[in-house]
């Protein structure tokens, strides 16, 4: 009986040892498991092991890498992105590098790293922001505070707000963006979140009084970081700091001493309209019309009565505020602008053939004198001023007639004959 016990115990053994081994296999994976939670248990939900400025519990809740800055590769960290209503999941149209959703002629990209110091990013590292977040760049969008957004050192919660009431602003604006328009279920209820129907960017989406003082205290253009009525990119594209509204950089600055302040410089009117000599611009573009007054012809920005000056926005004709001659011709931007009535932004106000410089400073005939740079045919003969000066020199030489007189000896066609 005890060898029968004994022929059968190595099969009862195998399996013993096969129950213990699958046994201990478990037990390991257990452990395994165990030590993964345990590990992940110990990652705060206010921490921000990316250093994006994103906590590693909204980056859950807004399904952006914890571990990479840059969810989207478009080289916006996430947490400046999330901040300025752009979605950081995206690298396409308005939300990527090159899109530009305000509208000011910068890139995001530029926005971001506009006046960021040499050496802040290193471009060995792209997948590590080396110090940070770059938080002193433009604004790219209408941003979820006005308050915040339109200011360089923006106010803190409980500060005096920006409508200038003495107002206070309160604690319970959006902290992390535009929830209103961002495109993403911040709640979680399976829809993603209401429109803002009056597009302040408020996190109520409701209203655009912020401090609920009655005044609506919200720029919704959002275009010009420091509020001085000149855009973030018309000002980067001629060296203004467009984070400083003061000195050379603010509304009222000169920076090239040609008499024009820089907001005359971007404000450019149609410089054929009629107007007075004082020029009352707002503080801010975008307007159809500016109001010229009193009425002055004389010293005026143009020719005869009183009339209105047609505003452009997009920066394309304005004056350059570091150039004293924007055009090129040898005139101040200045001294076209309120002397002369000519254009400053175009080298030939009246289209023919002569540049304003040339017209200004020509001696035709004797006794010498200028040819009208406003004017295409100076002496009202059939012959355009620059058809008369055919070489634009401002002197008769041989073979030409003076655009000035309209009964000159000149020798037009050069048949020996005089005209």
């Amino acid at each position: 009986m005890l060898s029968q016990r004994r022929a059968t115990s190595p099969r009862a053994v195998d399996a013993g040892v096969r129950r213990r081994a699958l046994g201990l296999t478990i037990l390991m994976l257990l452990s395994l498991f165990a030590g993964i939670d345990l590990v992940s248990e110990e990652v705060s939900a206010a921490s921000d092991a990316d250093g994006d400025g994103l906590t590693y519990g909204l980056e859950y809740l807004i399904n952006t890498s914890p571990n990479d800055p840059d969810s989207d590769n478009d080289g916006l960290p996430d947490g400046w992105e999330w901040k300025h209503g752009l979605d950081p999941l995206s690298s396409s149209f308005g939300d990527g590098a090159v899109g530009d959703p305000d509208g000011d002629g910068m890139s995001n990209l530029q926005e971001y790293t506009y006046l960021m110091p040499t050496g802040w990013d290193i471009a060995t590292t792209p997948a590590v922001l080396d110090n940070g977040v770059w938080w002193n760049g433009t604004v790219p969008t209408n941003d979820w505070s006005e308050e915040h957004a339109m200011q360089f050192n923006p106010p803190a919660c409980g500060a005096t707000g920006s409508d200038g009431t003495g107002s206070v602003i309160l604690c319970d604006e959006d902290p992390v963006g535009n929830i209103c328009t961002d495109g993403f279920d911040n709640d979680k209820d399976g829809a993603v979140d209401g429109a803002d129907s009056d597009g302040d960017g408020d996190a109520d989406c409701l209203s655009d009084d912020d401090d609920g003082d009655g005044q609506i205290d919200e720029d919704r253009r959002g275009y010009d970081t420091d509020g001085d009525g000149m855009p973030d990119g018309w000002e980067v594209s001629y060296g203004l700091n467009a984070t400083s509204a003061s000195n050379d950089d603010g509304p009222n600055g000169d920076p090239d001493n040609d008499g024009l302040p820089n907001l005359f410089e971007y404000i450019n009117p149609s410089w054929t309209t009629n107007c007075g000599s004082s020029p009352c611009f707002r503080p801010e573009p975008g307007t159809p019309t500016e109001t010229i007054t009193p009425c002055d012809p004389v010293s005026g920005i143009g020719p005869g009565g009183c009339a209105t000056l047609t505003a452009e926005v997009d920066g394309i004709t304005s004056t350059n505020p570091t150039a004293a001659d924007s055009d090129g011709d040898g005139l101040n931007d200045s001294y076209e602008a309120f002397t002369l009535l000519t254009d400053p932004t175009a080298s030939d106000t009246d289209g023919d053939g002569l540049s304003d410089g040339v017209e200004v400073n020509a001696a035709y005939g004797n006794p010498p004198q200028a040819s009208d740079p406003r004017d295409n045919n100076t002496d009202g003969d059939a012959f355009d001023d620059g058809d008369e000066d055919a070489n634009g020199n401002g002197i008769v030489d041989a073979g030409e007639t003076d655009p000035t007189r309209r009964e000159d000896a000149g020798d037009f066609d050069n048949d020996g004959i005089q005209n």
